[in-house]
């Protein structure tokens, strides 16, 4: 899983720093949102994994970072590692999020790296809503959140308010 994640960073134009790459912890950057790749073997216990966090995490911030929008993801197979392990590592919020890549399915949970590669061209996959039946106000607040890079920035409940009051607002007050 290491080598497709590290293809699809590749692909989707992140590039790795590898003057900063730490003890087998791979550091991928793109202009938004900063990734470090770490294979799992053995050695690896949550501990270290929040050590790794904390140190990259300071590291960005040295760097003139921000750190919110980092990554540590931990490439496994599936008979790797005990279904409650991947539930304390991804569950435990301190320093950054974590993803356990365990299947390429896993890479669909994360949002920038949720693609559709069609033909060579790689587009992100917003549930391919262009096909989809969907009109009126949902479309235009959809269009609305791609339009403010919704796939890459966690929006405010009070952004989100505003989101829906200006598409209101674009549709006459239509709710359907």
């Amino acid at each position: 899983m290491y080598k497709l994640t590290f293809n699809r960073l590749n692909q989707l134009g992140f590039r790795e720093l590898k003057d900063h790459t730490m003890d087998g912890l791979a550091w991928f950057k793109d202009e938004i949102v900063d990734v470090f790749l770490q294979q799992w073997d053995e050695t690896i216990s949550l501990e270290t994994i929040l050590d790794e966090c904390q140190r990259s995490r300071e590291m960005i911030m040295k760097m003139g970072g921000n750190p919110w929008n980092s990554y540590y993801l931990l490439c496994a197979d599936n008979d790797d590692l005990e279904e409650q392990n991947v539930y304390l590592i991804e569950h435990n919020s301190l320093a950054m999020r974590k993803y356990v890549i365990r299947s390429e399915y896993d890479l669909k949970r994360i949002p920038f790296l949720d693609m559709i590669i069609d033909g060579g061209n790689i587009e992100a996959n917003r549930m391919n809503i262009m096909n989809e039946s969907v009109s009126g106000t949902a479309m235009k607040f959809i269009e609305y959140l791609i339009e403010n890079d919704g796939a890459n920035v966690r929006f405010k409940k009070e952004e989100v308010i505003s989101a829906i009051n200006n598409v209101l607002d674009l549709t006459g007050g239509d709710t359907e």
